[in-house]
């Protein structure tokens, strides 16, 4: 057979008539050499001291995930304060990292086994600080003012002509809140 190279991610809402939802665009393309992230992600397994490990010294979880992979998927999904169901738990790497990234988990596990070595793996973690947290927001995120209004509130004036900080280039205000650049109107 094929040697899995992905698995999915199930990405929903608990409220079904919700319209908006959490994606972190800029965010991730901040962490990303400021280019959009690809739906195909590479991650080293576990290994070295990411691995958990039982007393004998034998893998504590046989598919335990990468913190990195879960790291960029609640990074671009989730808000600090949210809420990630991870309904196999396993080695709780989900709640690591949430409770790392300031988010509440919850995890459903039936192995007690597993259990056990994620409340020991998560008790461990120290939280990020508060303001370490909080996703990059890109233009869309920022406050916006229609540059019409400044024009109607006589902030500035039709006429006015606007250049940048060392006088390279100029631009005329129009009356409409458009600019006149040239032959370039916008």
């Amino acid at each position: 057979r094929f040697q899995n190279a992905h698995e999915t991610l199930i990405w929903a809402s608990r409220d079904p008539d919700a319209k908006a939802y959490t994606f972190n665009y800029d965010a991730l393309k901040a962490g990303n050499d400021d280019l959009q992230v690809r739906s195909d992600w590479l991650f080293p397994i576990c290994t070295g001291g990411e691995r958990l490990k039982d007393g004998n010294g034998r893998k504590a979880h046989p598919t335990q995930k990468p913190e990195a992979l879960l790291h960029r998927i609640l990074t671009a999904t989730t808000r600090p304060g949210d809420a990630v169901l991870d309904p196999f738990f396993g080695s709780g790497t989900t709640g690591a990292v949430a409770r790392r990234l300031g988010r509440h988990f919850v995890g459903v596990e039936r192995e007690q086994a597993y259990v056990d070595v994620a409340a020991a793996r998560i008790a461990a973690v120290e939280p990020a600080p508060a303001s370490s947290v909080e996703a990059t927001l890109g233009k869309r995120g920022e406050p916006r003012v229609p540059f019409g209004t400044l024009i109607e509130s006589g902030l500035i004036t039709p006429g006015a002509i606007l250049r940048d900080s060392r006088a390279r280039h100029e631009a005329e205000v129009r009356a409409d809140g458009s600019l006149r650049a040239g032959s370039h109107i916008g």
